[in-house]
């Protein structure tokens, strides 16, 4: 990743930008039960081992680049989306094929409702971690292909 980084580097003109958005590892999928249109926080879904162990890989890889000089993160944070689900076996068949996510984790007061909740409408929250990095060159021009 730190060589296609570099090459991303090469392409962009000295005032490009280049903007880092990623799933965020640190901050659990939270499951929302949805009612009567309030949304309770019902359980959680934690990113994969696996996927874990990508993220840190690319982690490693933008962390070599800032200290090799080819950029300066002029900005960074994360925010949070929705995806929504007509009923839980919907939520439950998105996870069962998610490669990212693991399976729910359901609070204990939620746990016993899961059967009367069955049809019930529901959503997952997760979030985003970006940053935006602006180039450190020196041409001052494009450097395309």
């Amino acid at each position: 990743m730190v060589d296609a980084l570099a090459a991303v580097h090469k392409l962009l003109s000295d005032d490009g930008l280049l903007i880092d958005a990623r799933p965020d590892p640190k901050r659990r999928a939270r499951i929302e039960h949805l009612v009567r249109g309030a949304r309770r926080v019902v359980g959680e879904v934690a990113t994969t081992r696996d996927r874990m162990v990508d993220d840190r890989a690319a982690d490693a890889a933008i962390n070599t680049v800032l200290s090799q000089g080819k950029f300066t993160v002029s900005e960074h944070g994360h925010y949070w989306f929705r995806v929504l689900f007509d009923d839980r076996g919907a939520l439950e068949r998105y996870l069962g094929g998610s490669r990212r996510l693991g399976s729910a984790e359901w609070a204990d007061d939620a746990a016993h409702r899961l059967p009367a909740w069955a049809k019930d409408r529901f959503a997952l929250r997760r979030s985003i971690t970006y940053q935006v990095l602006r180039v450190r060159g020196s041409a001052g021009v494009w450097r395309g292909p």
